[in-house]
């Protein structure tokens, strides 16, 4: 089946550019309190735990979305450049400061179940060299773009050259395939994730209102899973958050628009639901320790008349849920690959997925 043309922006660097471009929509609104340290640690820390859950779930949903998938090897990098974009002198210095900065290029980020991360690579370690490249004078786009160039020609393992803490330190990593859907945390108060084809939107208020990491899992694992089955028919949400990302804003008047105004529909909520749970499971999440998130969901959205035109009930939902779990719980203990049932006409189907032990060898748990 012939998927339609995606609109909007599509940020499918593969290193840092995602985390550093989503930092700066989202400093705009967190440097209100007068202490630019103290809010750009808070909302950098949430940063943090949104990739340290969403990267596994990248990983374990890729046989989902074969159209759109990119390698990674479970790092990100920056300079201070990144941070030009700051609005005022004292966010750029507390960035610098909070992260270290000198001059180069250096790792933001780490995953500890990536290949980056498991051949014992540290964030704020300056990178000397990329795939035999000196980066002396070079940005971390520069960086990028040496990565891609290897992942083109798909030719070995990156060769990665880092001084960490005075000492030099050689490793070879291969890449793991992940969704090309970048993860984007926005500063807001209001509770909501958004799917816009291309990638996936979670507020600050949502990271806040998830009592755990599985809680968080599941609903990356359902925004995921709206872009890997292709439900973003409707090109005006699209539209709208291009608009909300490019304008850099977290405004709660314009995520209230996005959350009631242009929803998908009940039966894309429901397989998307069905989904997520599956993809949250395969990367390795109790599914077991989100049972009272429905309900709180449930008893945070009783006055949003929309919300109950869009989405399935909560006794439906938390139904759904039992036996979703029940299905996955049973297929763990058969020993059976944790494959979803796929009906829908949209679903991608053409390439197989993996079993359960094949993405925890993909990510050594």
């Amino acid at each position: 089946m012939q998927r339609k043309k995606k609109v909007g922006l599509r940020l499918s660097s593969i290193l840092a550019v995602t985390g550093l471009v989503s930092l700066i929509a989202g400093c705009a609104e967190v440097f209100r309190q007068p202490d630019a340290n103290r809010d750009f640690v808070r909302f950098a820390v949430k940063m943090d735990r949104l990739k340290e859950v969403a990267f596994p779930l990248s990983l374990a949903a890729a046989p989902l979305c074969p159209h759109d998938i990119q390698p990674t090897y479970g790092f990100e990098l920056h300079d201070k450049s990144h941070y030009a974009k700051l609005p005022k002198p004292e966010y750029r210095e507390a960035a610098i400061e909070y992260y270290g900065i000198s001059d180069g290029v250096s790792l933001r980020y780490v995953h500890p179940r990536l290949p980056a991360g498991l051949a014992g690579l540290h964030a704020r370690a300056t990178v000397v060299s990329l795939d035999g490249e000196i980066l002396d004078n070079k940005t971390a786009e520069d960086a990028a773009e040496i990565v891609r160039r290897l992942d083109r020609r798909k030719e070995g393992p990156l060769h990665v050259i880092v001084k960490d803490r005075e000492k030099i330190r050689e490793v070879d990593l291969y890449s793991v395939p992940i969704c090309k859907y970048p993860i984007i945390l926005v500063q807001s108060d209001v509770i909501n994730a958004f799917a816009g084809g291309t990638r996936v939107i979670v507020t600050t208020g949502m990271l806040d209102f998830t009592a755990n990491d599985a809680e968080l899992a599941v609903v990356i694992g359902h925004e995921i899973a709206h872009n890997a089955l292709t439900h973003i028919d409707d090109l005006r949400l699209s539209h709208v958050l291009d608009s909300l990302f490019n304008a850099h804003t977290g405004h709660h008047a314009e995520l209230t628009a996005i959350a009631t105004g242009f929803s998908f529909s009940k039966e894309f909520e429901t397989e998307a639901d069905y989904i997520g749970l599956y993809i949250a499971a395969r990367a390795g999440h109790d599914l077991g320790a989100v049972g009272q998130f429905w309900e709180r969901i449930a008893r945070h959205t009783l006055t949003v008349t929309a919300f109950s035109t869009t989405h399935p009930s909560y006794p439906d939902r938390i139904g759904a849920y039992k036996n979703t779990l029940r299905e996955i719980s049973d297929k763990i203990e058969r020993g059976d690959p944790l494959l979803p049932k796929i009906t829908s006409p949209r679903a991608v189907r053409q390439l197989p997925i993996p079993d359960r032990e094949q993405t925890e060898k993909a990510i050594l748990r």
